[in-house]
């Protein structure tokens, strides 16, 4: 196996505790723009595993719509970000892998947001690249955007991701996957998904890293 030499993280559920703050705007725009408030997590998390910026197939607005329902979304969501905390133990592991690894983040949310963040919590130099769902339709293919940035190829990365559908992307791109149980969906449905190593907490990244690497 060819040299790892970058590692894509997601950022909702693997880099920042955002399940219940995005679930709280999501509702708070339904009566406005006119679609069903999502009732539980699981539900949520079938909407949203799509991308952020396809708010037409998510809750079947008219393309009209659209543009406003995503400025109404945008002020939410940075709004609910100054709530939002980074996983516990991420800011360490992130130091720690940029000394080995390029690190890059795809992710369906807004960039700026993803900017502040990173920002905040004094770790946007160590990233190279931030892909968001404003530069493409889902993440097979932002990923494949962000191998271009970083100049690499598939089999030099691992994608860090916390749901099946993610998983499934990463396969579809021909990356390795390395799936999180901290995120947006718990362990038995990322098993359904046959990821390439699965762990519980940030600790176990490194050691599910090397395992890789030895392949």
């Amino acid at each position: 196996m060819p040299e790892i030499k970058a590692i894509i993280l997601d950022y909702d559920g693997v880099i920042v505790d955002s399940l219940k703050p995005l679930m709280e705007v999501s509702n708070s725009l339904a009566a406005k723009h006119k679609y069903s408030p999502v009732k539980d997590r699981d539900e949520f998390v079938k909407v949203f595993d799509r991308n952020l910026f396809e708010p037409v197939q998510c809750f079947k607005l008219t393309g009209l719509r659209s543009p406003i329902y995503l400025k109404d979304l945008k002020q939410k969501l940075k709004e609910a970000n100054k709530k939002v905390r980074v996983i516990p133990g991420i800011g360490q592991l992130v130091n720690v892998l940029s000394e080995h690894f390029k690190l890059a983040i795809v992710s369906n949310n807004f960039k700026d947001i993803i900017n502040d963040t990173l920002t905040r919590e004094k770790i946007k130099e160590k990233f190279e690249v931030v892909v968001s769902g404003e530069e493409g339709s889902n993440k097979s293919k932002l990923i494949k955007s962000c191998l271009e940035k970083l100049k690499l190829s598939q089999h030099e990365v691992v994608f860090i991701c916390d749901t099946y559908v993610d998983i499934m992307h990463g396969k579809d791109a021909r990356v390795k996957t390395i799936a999180v149980t901290w995120g947006y969906q718990l362990r038995p449905k990322l098993l359904t998904a046959s990821p390439d190593f699965i762990v519980e907490k940030p600790s176990e990244l490194l050691e599910a890293l090397n395992v890789l690497i030895q392949e």
